[in-house]
């Protein structure tokens, strides 16, 4: 494919007609009646020269009469006389002819010349146009016309145009202005600028637009604008000349709901039935511009809601793959490659039939490639629209300017990609506080709609409650309303009792024995909130909260919302009757809502004995009933009918009985090493034990494996067998320790063959207890000791994002940097062939439910390290990857849920993408843990039950034949070969060599490393 390499990106050069249609979406499109019909989308193709329309004249210049031509006596003046009349009247009819058209000069439209001197003109209706001065065109000349509103609404001009426009107005446009019309001669100059009246009854000017009427195409097209400050026009720079344009009041279009679907949710019924749109996500451009993965499971073809395919450069958000989509921007020929296989798959990737749409959702792309990525948006919406194949694209929120300064949309040009998109689905902010009257929200798309047509707008907005993060510049963590309530704690019996029991009548007091936290609620945006002490505040998206988003938005007349994390856990199904509010134009809730606790006592028989509703803080308290027996308190976190229920309390009164032990409501607490997601097993096994097949392929390039060991000398034969070359071990530093300790593994290790790896970590108490500076530079002293001593690679620390491993409180990648640099700088300048990696960190999303003070998300932490320059000081970037339940080629299908840590594609990206790629991923903790062998795992660690032997064995392998190929990875150490501590923390299942001294993994590993 050849793209038009012009210096505008947005000006098409083709002199046909877009193939695209302008006007409401033609029938053959319409494959679902739910399916959104964007009104006239963007502006035209700009040809560089215009065939002459003949406007009602507004002047006609004098005219010139032919020259006189002298007589002659002899009849040889007679032949030359008719001879010359002959010539005369042949140079009459030439220059009555087109293309002169001197008649057409003498009595037609009286164009007025615009040059550098002479760069505009007006009309008395409203309208001025200038050129740019610096491209005046050539032999430009213009005439201004206009039809009033009236007689366009009546039919009472006789243009013949004017029939065949009215009868292509859409629906949902009334005219409020004159229809202007430019005709023009002569080469048209490289930017026009037009600035035109707005009526004062066109209100509310945040709903006005304007379009133009294509001839050849019959269909209105929106025209960018925006309202000049300070006065009722509307301006806009174009690089083509609209024919005929008005400006028009638009009405609202029947809102539709689009659901991006993630690769590990899968639709259910009631979210489809609210769906106009479904956007199945799990597919991913490759350096080739191919396409990778799998789609989100359970949607369909045919089933009342258009189908858009979603290509992303990412698995988790947090880790983007900025690299790919830069490198396919940069090659024309990957790029025309990419566009052949979108377009490919947008025929036939869904069983053999083709879809609706597909969804371009490429983030964190430079600013630089702005005009790459809209010749790149171009040319992928011509090729689409050729299949009658629609084309959506997901573009960040504009940031506003400082002082007057213009809107940043960075890589994402609006108006270019406006222009060619079906739609264009905005993600908008987070924080709640924006959708304030006047706000954030409001401005942007103000804003916005004189950018992109307002009726291929979608706003993208989240379902989730957030974690707010600062006060300054917050930035927010999406979290599940259980999430949201779960610091709150559980049901404490704060009454004492010498017995075991309490006596009838006895006044018995309850309460949670969480993180004290206040609540309220914003009136301004409709919010309610948790305020928790010492770890900051958190918003709660209830279905008022999101209604009230949504009808922000709605005031603009835009095309719909896409609604992230409807099928995220947690959410609950009142958050969903807002989607159907919304469609209904439903106001929402008048009375505020802050949160609440539903107390209630059960008997052993499930009758509630007592309940009562009070504030979050506020102790239950209830006077015991005469009859003996048992009761449990339970307790339920309430926000208008959205509840929580935490974990309740048993008590007796009188005396305790055998009366089974009530209902109660448990609600699991993440530890901080934990994601937050409910313990849920892995899939069962067939029982055939046979091992499943590994993934096809071998690891190649500089590409190595190695094994975490307990006992060296026991380990080497497996590893050796399973074609390993390094072997790692953990180093615990002590404050002042002398490295030399280390020096007999290193020399083990190197003589048996293998390289080393030292993963050296210290003690949080001491680090938390001794100056910065001392500690940071005395444990550098010891890495650079280890390397002295001969170590291939220094891992410097551990999982540094939780307080097991770092101080509480203190948690910070800025002060992880400045220890990292120490240590690579001694490092260095003692052995400077030691491989440094960044100390790996801890895959959690559980800093929502335990705040900041003792855990930081893996994903904000490596967005941190980056920041902090970590780069400059590693050459690898350390991770661990160790919870899999899954094959390592999958991107979903866990039953847990979809959390990034779940899978091995995600954890790459979330430690390779922040830093731009710039580092390879080195894996210091990989491996698949089964009880087989063993017995029953502990509780925590249940998720892990039906995992075998043989599976363990075929997901190493086959993580390392993924690894290697990914060209983000390597070193892959895997956790471990030889542990046998199994109770409590269950690291014998994680161990290669299983009890009776079997090793099916080296079986696995050495098929592909050979």
């Amino acid at each position: 494919m050849t793209f038009v390499m012009n210096e505008d990106p947005n000006r098409d050069d083709e002199p046909q007609a877009r193939p695209e249609s302008t006007g409401p979406e033609p029938a053959s499109r319409k494959t679902s009646e739910r399916e959104p019909v964007p009104t006239p989308p963007s502006t035209p193709a700009v040809p560089r020269r215009k065939a002459q329309t003949t406007p009602t004249p507004s002047g006609r210049m004098a005219p010139v009469p032919p020259p006189q031509a002298g007589r002659k006596s002899n009849r040889g003046g007679c032949v030359l006389a008719l001879t010359l009349l002959i010539v005369l009247a042949l140079v009459a009819v030439g220059l009555l002819l087109p293309p002169i058209s001197l008649l057409d000069r003498l009595t037609g439209p009286q164009y007025v010349a615009l040059n550098a001197e002479t760069p505009g003109v007006s009309h008395p209706d409203g309208l001025t146009l200038t050129i740019d001065p610096a491209q005046p065109g050539e032999d430009f000349g213009v005439v201004l016309d206009s039809v009033s509103a009236a007689d366009f609404a009546s039919g009472a001009a006789n243009e013949a145009w004017v029939a065949e426009a009215k009868s292509a107005l859409p629906a949902v446009l009334t005219l409020v202005s004159p229809i202007y019309s430019v005709a023009y001669e002569g080469t048209p100059p490289g930017a026009v600028a037009l600035q035109i009246s707005v009526p004062a009854a066109a209100q509310p000017l945040d709903t006005v637009d304007v379009y133009a009427y294509n001839g050849q195409t019959r269909a209105w097209e929106f025209v960018p604008t925006q309202l000049a400050e300070g006065s009722a026009a509307l301006v806009t720079d174009l690089d083509y000349v609209p024919e005929h344009f008005g400006v028009f009041q638009t009405s609202a279009s029947a809102p539709v709901t689009a659901v991006p679907l993630d690769i590990t949710q899968a639709l259910t019924p009631n979210v489809a039935g609210l769906a106009g749109i479904v956007m199945p996500a799990g597919l991913q451009p490759t350096m080739q511009g191919t396409l990778q993965g799998s789609l989100a499971p359970n949607f369909q073809t045919g089933a009342g809601y258009g189908v858009y395919l979603t290509l992303r450069n990412f698995s988790d958000p947090s880790a983007l793959d900025i690299g790919t989509v830069e490198a396919l921007l940069a090659s024309e020929p990957l790029l025309a490659e990419h566009v052949r296989q979108i377009t490919a798959c947008a025929q036939s990737c869904y069983q053999g039939l083709p879809v609706n749409g597909i969804t371009i959702d490429y983030r964190g792309v430079s600013a630089a490639f702005r005009d790459q990525f809209s010749r790149f948006i171009h040319a992928l919406a011509n090729s689409l629209h050729e299949s009658n194949i629609s084309l959506a694209v997901v573009v960040p929120a504009a940031e506003e300017g400082v002082d007057g300064a213009p809107w940043n949309t960075g890589a994402y040009d609006w108006r270019a990609i406006g222009r060619y998109a079906d739609i264009v689905q905005i993600l908008m902010s987070d924080n709640p506080a924006d959708y304030a009257s006047g706000g954030a929200v409001e401005r942007m798309l103000r804003w916005g709609v004189g950018e992109i047509s307002r009726y291929k707008i979608q706003a993208g907005v989240s379902a989730q409650s957030f974690r707010q993060i600062g006060t300054d510049a917050p930035s927010f963590v999406p979290i599940s309303f259980e999430e949201a309530v779960a610091a709150l704690g559980d049901v404490t019996i704060t009454t004492t009792s010498d017995l075991h029991y309490f006596q009838p009548g006895t006044v018995i007091e309850a309460s949670l024995d969480g993180t004290p936290a206040t609540t309220g609620f914003d009136q301004t945006t409709q919010t309610p909130y948790i305020d928790y002490e010492g770890a900051g505040r958190i918003w709660l998206t209830t279905r008022g909260a999101l209604l009230y988003r949504m009808q922000v938005i709605k005031q603009f007349n835009i095309g719909g919302v896409a609604v992230r994390d409807l099928l995220a856990p947690g959410l609950e199904p009142d958050v969903l009757q807002a989607l159907s509010d919304f469609s209904l134009n439903s106001a929402p809730p008048a009375s505020s809502v802050e949160l609440g606790l539903h107390w209630t006592v059960q008997a052993s028989s499930g009758a509630i004995v007592a309940e009562n509703t009070g504030s979050v803080g506020q102790a239950f308290q209830w006077e015991a009933v005469p009859d003996t027996g048992n009761y449990a308190i339970n307790v339920e976190v309430v926000s208008g009918e959205q509840s929580s229920a935490r974990t309740g309390q048993q008590v007796a009164v009188a005396m305790p009985t055998s009366t089974p032990r009530p209902t109660e409501t448990p609600t699991p607490t993440p530890t901080p090493t934990a994601t937050p997601a409910p313990v849920v097993q892995a899939p069962a096994s067939s029982g055939s034990g046979a091992a499943p097949v590994v993934a096809a392929g071998r690891v190649s390039g500089s590409f190595e494996i190695g094994g975490h060991v307990a006992d060296f000398n026991s380990a080497v034969p497996y590893m050796q067998s399973a074609g390993m070359r390094w072997v790692k071990v953990q180093v615990r530093y002590n404050y002042g320790a002398d490295p030399g300790g280390q020096a007999g593994i290193i020399n083990a290790a190197h003589g048996a063959g293998f390289k080393i790896l030292l993963g050296s970590v210290g003690y949080p108490n001491e680090l938390g207890s001794i100056a910065e500076a001392d500690y940071i530079n005395a444990f550098a002293q010891f890495n650079a000791g280890l390397a002295g001593l001969g170590a291939d690679a220094i891992e410097v620390w551990n999982e540094m994002n939780i307080d097991r491993e770092w101080p509480t409180g203190r948690i910070d990648p800025n002060m992880y940097a400045r220890m990292l640099a120490a240590s690579y700088n001694a490092i260095k300048g003692r052995n400077g062939s030691t491989m440094v990696i960044s100390g790996a960190l801890a895959p959690t999303g559980a800093e929502g439910a335990f705040g900041t003070d003792r855990v930081w998300n893996d994903d904000r932490y490596y967005a941190g390290m980056a920041s902090a320059g970590v780069a400059n000081y590693a050459d690898c970037i350390g991770a661990h990857y160790n919870e899999g339940i899954v094959p390592p080629d999958q991107v979903g299908g866990d039953p847990r849920g979809g959390f990034p840590s779940y899978f091995l594609s995600s954890m790459t990206d979330r430690a390779w993408a922040p830093f731009g790629g710039s580092r390879p991923v080195c894996y210091t903790e990989l491996g698949y843990l089964s009880p087989e062998g063993y017995g029953a795992l502990p509780s925590s660690f249940g998720w892990a039950a039906n995992v075998t032997v043989a599976q363990q064995a075929a997901w190493l392998a086959s993580a390392a034949v993924i690894n290697s190929n990914s060209g983000k990875v390597r070193l892959m150490i895997i956790w471990n070969v030889n542990f046998t501590n199994y109770e409590g923390d269950p690291m014998a299942g994680y161990a290669m060599v299983r009890p009776g001294g079997g090793c099916p993994a080296c079986t696995t590993l050495r098929s592909v490393v050979g």
